[in-house]
């Protein structure tokens, strides 16, 4: 009760504090509503809702890009005690069902043209004109939000699994409240910070760092077109416009802009400017950080959080320490096991997860990273490795063997392996190293794969280098010998 107390008291005491000031501005026509407005807009969005037949527990799925509407809809949920089950547009569809096959949904929320995939639809352009209404709630009707239980499941984020299955990791939103607040207080983050949102909403970074952290520390959020390669050559046209001076960055935004931003806008820009460049989601290469700090003069600000646990660690201006992601939050421990994989404890831990035994994942009470580092005397935290295969590419994880077992199943080569490899513009790429009984590899074959891959698996699990090689090498256990490929590729660069 004392948490939920908190919450509901912090809520209603920003929003008291901010009613007349600007909380988000859609870059896509300009659309801007204060704190009052958009309260207004999230009671409109409860009603609709409502009126569809949703109630308290109930599980909806968002099919939806980025929107204004998107961020209102989410706070809605929130009044009305729905768990919210966001999906990348971008996922292919097997990856689509199987997240169906494991959410016990009422409702799939999208515009547009229907995804015979879901069923039970409700059109957000049907309701998108009641959202904006006008309401005559004051400030006293903020009251609502003690009614909110905010430790009941809010969030099913879906992740790479074990097994090449999504797996769906459990948050309230007492969780996400707890790790956003902690990482707003590192950074003294308050009404003078104008966020960019142009990460996936569908995604944890998306939603965790660029939705709820804005609004909980009485920002201002800026909604831009989801970062894609088409969209970087326009990359500083709302932030400019904006006076936006908070980014969450991504590693590969920061390497297309060293790559193919040629103008001078940004860097005049950023020179005018105190910005705040945070980067999640992947690992930042040295030399990208370098040249961009030197570019743009922005300076970066490593962190480290996982869609289980949150925000862990956080580099911040007059607390940073190069090489590492930075000193632990506030209340967040750590241990090591002899193979220095990275343990760890924080107060905003998730629930559970949704389709896996999630005490496979703890050792002890602590949650089993996968990642291998250290910790110093100071408490900032660096990351070695991954014990895992995952492939982070562009900041979304890929399991290889889920793109090994869809290229398999196509019957194309004798034998495949998929391997991350480092990559300056995505951070690392998807190579597939193939043995060809015939010796040839034509391109079509190449292109046609692909293309299934984007149609099966999503435009994610794009394979960006196919490597001809007589036989995989295997270890004495008769595994694939990675180490070996890799050297092999470093061999073949030099």
């Amino acid at each position: 009760m004392e948490q939920k107390a908190d919450i509901a008291g912090h809520i209603k005491s920003l929003l008291k504090k901010n009613w007349h000031e600007v909380f988000v501005v859609d870059g896509f026509n300009g659309r801007t509503l204060r704190y009052s407005d958009f309260f207004h807009c999230i009671l409109n969005g409860r009603d609709q809702l409502e009126k569809s037949g949703l109630k308290e527990k109930d599980a909806v799925i968002f099919f939806e890009p980025n929107s204004l509407e998107l961020v209102i809809l989410y706070f809605s949920s929130l009044l009305l005690g729905l768990v919210i089950v966001p999906v990348d547009k971008n996922r292919g569809e097997n990856e689509i069902k199987d997240i169906i096959s494991l959410i016990n949904y009422k409702k799939t929320i999208c515009s547009g043209p229907k995804n015979p995939l879901f069923d039970n639809y409700l059109d957000l352009t049907e309701i998108k004109k009641a959202l904006y209404e006008k309401r005559n709630e004051s400030i006293k009707s903020l009251d609502i939000f003690n009614s909110v239980d905010y430790e009941n499941t809010f969030l099913i984020a879906m992740t790479s699994g074990s097994v090449g299955k999504p797996k769906g990791v459990l948050h309230s939103f007492n969780n996400l409240a707890k790790s956003a607040l902690a990482f707003s207080r590192v950074f003294h983050f308050g009404p003078k910070n104008i966020f960019y949102h142009n990460l996936s909403m569908a995604y944890m970074a998306g939603i965790l760092n660029l939705i709820f952290l804005p609004f909980l520390c009485g920002g201002r959020l800026i909604i831009g077109e989801q970062f894609n390669i088409s969209s970087i050559l326009r990359f500083w046209e709302l932030p400019i416009k904006y006076s936006v001076n908070t980014f969450c960055f991504i590693p590969s935004i920061l390497s297309l802009l060293l790559k193919v931003d040629r103008g001078k806008e940004g860097i005049n820009y950023a020179l005018q400017r105190g910005i705040v460049g945070c980067v999640a989601t992947a690992p930042l290469n040295v030399r990208t950080k370098k040249f961009f700090e030197e570019k743009y003069n922005i300076p970066l600000f490593e962190t480290y959080g996982l869609s289980e646990l949150l925000f862990v660690s956080a580099n911040s201006p007059g607390k940073k320490l190069e090489g590492s992601v930075g000193q632990l939050l506030d209340g967040v421990k750590v241990s090591f096991t002899e193979e220095e994989e990275l343990l760890i404890d924080v107060p905003w831990r998730f629930s559970g997860y949704l389709n896996e035994k999630t005490e496979d994942y703890f050792y002890g009470e602590k949650y089993r990273s996968g990642d291998i580092g250290y910790l110093n005397e100071d408490r900032f935290l660096t990351i070695n490795g991954r014990k895992k295969d995952i492939i982070i590419r562009g900041g979304v994880n890929i399991n290889p063997e889920k793109v090994e077992k869809f290229i398999a199943s196509n019957n194309v080569f004798e034998d495949q392996v998929i391997l991350g490899l480092d990559d300056s513009i995505l951070g690392e790429k998807t190579v597939c190293f193939f043995v060809l009984e015939d010796k040839t590899f034509v391109e079509d074959i190449k292109k046609n794969l692909n293309k299934e891959i984007i149609k099966k698996l999503g435009r994610d699990y794009y394979v960006d280098e196919f490597v001809p090689i007589d036989n995989l090498p295997k270890n004495i256990n008769e595994k694939v010998d990675k180490l070996t490929l890799r050297r092999f590729m470093e061999t073949s660069k030099n």
